[in-house]
């Protein structure tokens, strides 16, 4: 995934689509995941917009499921990702890691946000209740 951020569109805008201008960022109001070291130090480069030094901490990073989920998080801050794609992505390595810190309350605030942009719908997120029968 290329990461390199588009000059005419700003950080707070999120993924557009291919004729179509920026929607309004899903990623904003994230919070900080309260990781342990050393991923609160990249975390903290993204919470504070730092996306640059964030992507190079990334890069000379190991391959482990933790900096996965914030090289997601890195992604969706540059608008290199689309929201249902970064979701996906989290649901993946949740079930790698089901107790990896940080990655419900990250699912939770991406998934409030795309649906709260109108990049997701609660009808497509969540299957209907299951049927019983009488």
């Amino acid at each position: 995934m290329s990461l390199a951020r588009a000059q005419d569109r700003p950080i707070d805008r999120c993924w557009p689509g291919a004729d179509e201008p920026p929607d309004p960022c899903y990623s904003v109001g994230m919070s900080s995941l309260g990781l342990p070291e050393p991923y609160a130090a990249i975390d903290s480069q993204l919470d504070a917009g730092d996306l640059d030094a964030a992507k190079a901490a990334l890069s000379a990073a190991d391959d482990d499921e933790i900096y996965a989920m914030l090289q997601v998080k890195l992604a969706v801050l540059y608008g290199a990702m689309p929201p249902a794609q970064a979701l996906q992505r989290l649901v993946e390595l949740m079930r790698k890691r089901p107790d990896m810190p940080g990655a419900n309350q990250l699912y939770k605030e991406m998934s409030a946000n795309a649906y709260n942009g109108g990049s997701s719908s609660l009808s497509h997120s969540h299957p209907p209740p299951s049927v019983k029968e009488r």
